[in-house]
């Protein structure tokens, strides 16, 4: 198993470059990787966690996460029609400007000023750092000490099950979370099928604690 981020990025170039060859489709590549991505998570440093997410986290969602086939469809035909155009840049910053919004682009060496009605945010939740956010019944939880923020600043810290642990560096008896607040415990537990998993073992793990009622 890859013990750095350079390792496992190393590995899947060549894989992909290999597959290229082939003549096959490597976008089934991240697919073949996935299963694998809680191990390779949890037996990573915080300081290759953070590495990850700072280098190669956008190349792993664009690639991870595609859209259905349904959609896809729908965006390849605005596109064929000259309703949609798409490109490739860092956003440098916005600006209101005459009521439109405008935008700093930096594609490749050049920087581009574009002007839109509008702009929407599609990253998803990008707010993972607890600390900063406002909601009272983050705060409350942060502020008894009940849980404690991940040491990559990803979430909450808590056991690989789930279970929470406080600021004192206990396990949580009655707290456990499944989901985005385990984020730096287990990086793709925003995702539907991570989320299921971590459901169905977390009910398992509640009803274990009770002891069946036997009918006579």
């Amino acid at each position: 198993m890859p013990a750095t981020t350079r390792e496992l990025l190393s590995r899947v170039k060549a894989e992909r470059r290999a597959i290229a060859a082939g003549g096959a489709d490597w976008q089934g590549l991240p697919l073949a990787i996935r299963p694998h991505i809680l191990s390779l998570w949890q037996g990573a440093s915080d300081r290759e966690r953070l590495r990850f997410t700072r280098h190669l986290r956008a190349f792993w969602d664009v690639t991870a996460h595609r859209s259905a086939p349904e959609s896809h469809q729908i965006v390849e035909s605005v596109i064929s029609e000259g309703r949609l155009k798409h490109g490739r840049a860092r956003i440098l910053g916005f600006a209101a400007e005459d009521g439109d919004i405008t935008a700093s682009l930096k594609t490749g060496a050049d920087v581009e000023t574009v002007s839109f009605d509008g702009v929407i945010d599609c990253r998803g939740h990008q707010l993972h750092d607890w600390r900063r956010i406002s909601d009272p019944f983050v705060k409350s939880l942060l502020a008894s000490g009940e849980v404690r923020p991940h040491s990559t600043g990803y979430g909450i810290d808590a056991t690989p099950a789930g279970d929470l642990i406080n600021e004192e560096g206990r396990v949580h008896r009655n707290l456990s979370a499944i989901g985005h607040p385990l984020r730096g415990v287990a990086w793709e537990s925003s995702s539907i099928t991570e989320q299921r998993a971590q459901a169905i073992a977390l009910a398992d793990r509640i009803l274990a604690k009770f002891t069946p009622i036997r009918v006579a």
